[in-house]
Formats: C-alpha cells, structure tokens, sequence
C-alpha cells in the first residue's frame, strides 16, 4: 500500500503545462500576460500603505503556499474577481460610514 491511490491522487501539474492544455499555443503568452499584471497589481497595492490594500495584496498573494505569485491565467482571473469584490466591498463600507459622521461644530475646526 505504499504510493499514491490511482483513483484519488493529487499530482502537481505546472502552470506552463495547464496553460499550454488550457489554450494551445496562445496559453504562453497569455500566462506570461496575466502573471505580469498580477504581480504589477499586488506591487501597486503592497506601495499605497493603507492598511486594507495591504491586506488584499497578501489576500492575493495567498499566504503561506503563494501560489497567487505564479499560478494559471485562470486562478489569476479568480483571484482578481475576488480581490476586485472585496475592494468593492470595502469602498461601499467605508463610504457608509463616512457618510453618517456627525458634522464638526465650528468652535471644534
């Protein structure tokens, strides 16, 4: 019983051959494309210092198998939508809440 079960095993596949299988020759360089973008995007979101940009950039990352550093076009296009909700998420709450600040009295500015 030693090795792995031929119906229930897991084998790591690279995401070179995915793409490649996924797309055909177009797979290349559209996996060089988007990994591009991505690692532009998490940069971008790593430099602006606010606090819940931060956190979507290592939500992206995927902390601790960083497998959003380099993965499938397709995960990448995943891992997007997701970051893209929750950013969206995020701005809807943060406007409520400024929203229902009470104003400053004058005396106070």
């Amino acid at each position: 019983m030693l090795g792995m079960d031929p119906y229930g095993g897991n084998v790591g596949v690279s995401s070179f051959a995915v793409s490649l299988w996924q797309l055909g020759l177009w797979g290349i360089p559209f996996l060089v494309f988007t990994a591009t973008v991505t690692l532009v995007i998490i940069n971008v979101l790593l430099r602006t210092g606010y606090f819940l940009y931060v956190g979507l950039a290592y939500y992206w990352i995927t902390l601790p198998t960083l497998s959003g550093l380099f993965s499938n076009p397709d995960v990448f296009i995943l891992q997007g939508q997701r970051v893209l909700l929750f950013w969206l998420l995020i701005r809807l709450i943060l406007r409520r809440q400024t929203r229902r600040r009470l104003p400053i009295p004058p005396h106070h500015r």
